[in-house]
């Protein structure tokens, strides 16, 4: 998964972006996979005590107490590595060179899991009956209105309007790793 965005992202962008979205590409997967481990898997998953709410943190690390999740108990250690795969990277490309790297390792590790939590964990979207295929909405939406608040908020990317208003053009600098990067995020 970061593989293929890594290469669609770096396809989509100028060259002199490469190595910044590469770079925050890798550390999402290496840093942001830790601090997960570490706050956010507590984040998303925090416990019966936190059943239907909007926030709650059960601690660190990967907890045995695991809530029943479509008929069957949910096992840590499987379930902790689908959702870093996702924790970022939808949000990445949107802000690419225009956000400091702290500021994106936090939307990483924290804003992902506490929305996460409330379908997943058993939070106020769960309690509501809210239904959604391996986070097609709810992973998707986030990524994509965080994306989208990330790129209002920055501004457009340097050079992108003249003094008149007028755009430039700014096409990616490699279609064939952003090809690559989308065969490659199906799987």
């Amino acid at each position: 998964m970061q593989a293929g965005f890594a290469l669609v992202e770096t396809g989509l962008n100028s060259a002199k972006n490469a190595v910044n979205i590469l770079f925050k590409n890798l550390i999402d997967m290496a840093i942001g996979g830790i601090i997960y481990y570490f706050i956010g898997y507590g984040l998303m998953y925090p416990g019966e005590a936190f059943s239907g709410g909007f926030f709650g943190f059960g601690g660190s690390g990967i907890s045995a107490d695991m809530p029943e999740i479509a008929g069957g108990k949910l096992y840590p250690a499987v379930d902790f590595l689908f959702p870093v795969a996702f924790a970022a990277t939808i949000v990445s490309g949107a802000v690419a060179r225009r956000m400091q790297f702290r500021a994106y390792l936090i939307y990483s590790a924290v804003v992902y899991p506490i929305s996460g939590f409330w379908l997943w964990g058993g939070g106020w979207l769960k309690v509501l009956g809210f239904h959604d295929f391996a986070g097609s909405l709810l992973v998707h939406a986030l990524g994509g209105f965080a994306g989208l608040a990330g790129a209002i908020v920055l501004g457009p990317r340097i050079g992108r309007f003249n003094e008149n208003g007028s755009p430039n053009a700014m096409p990616g600098h490699n279609l064939a790793l952003s090809t690559l990067g989308s065969t490659r995020m199906r799987r």
